[in-house]
């Protein structure tokens, strides 16, 4: 597929939350094996995937950042920056308000798994703004960057 061939559609907050890991791993343009760890121990274990086993967790992952890829435009495996606000956007809608601060507090913890770099710190502060997360609220998630 590629760029434009998909609409992506973000519908459920497990999709929202699977959509706001895809981001953040293609952030610092390589996906490790501590950020897959993290993925499958840590993310795939939150209240907002009840009900996904393993596999089922795993496709998702794999068809949101299909369709991220064929959705949005990227510069590498950046997703451009006019892109970002539409994404965060699609995410916040899908995202009910109680479920927020805990999408980000994976996303950050996905982020610091191999080491936070600029671009991603910086990706989560867009994201905190997106989500309407209050400043105090991005400074306890994300830390000094915020």
């Amino acid at each position: 597929m590629e760029q434009g061939d998909v609409q992506m559609k973000i519908e459920t907050a497990a999709e929202a939350c699977a959509a706001l890991a895809a981001m953040i791993v293609a952030a610092d343009e390589l996906g490790t094996d501590a950020e897959r760890q993290f993925l499958f121990d840590t993310v795939a274990a939150l209240p907002i995937f009840a009900g996904l086993d393993q596999v089922q967790f795993s496709r998702l992952m794999s068809t949101t950042t299909e369709d991220l890829y064929a959705s949005f435009a990227f510069e590498g495996t950046r997703m451009a920056s006019d892109d970002v606000g539409r994404l965060v956007g699609m995410i916040c809608d899908a995202l009910p308000e109680d479920q927020r601060a805990q999408a980000l507090e994976a996303a950050v913890g996905l982020a610091r798994v191999d080491g936070m770099v600029s671009v991603e710190a910086l990706l989560l502060q867009r994201i905190c703004e997106g989500l309407e997360l209050d400043h105090e609220a991005a400074r306890r998630l994300i830390g000094p960057e915020a």
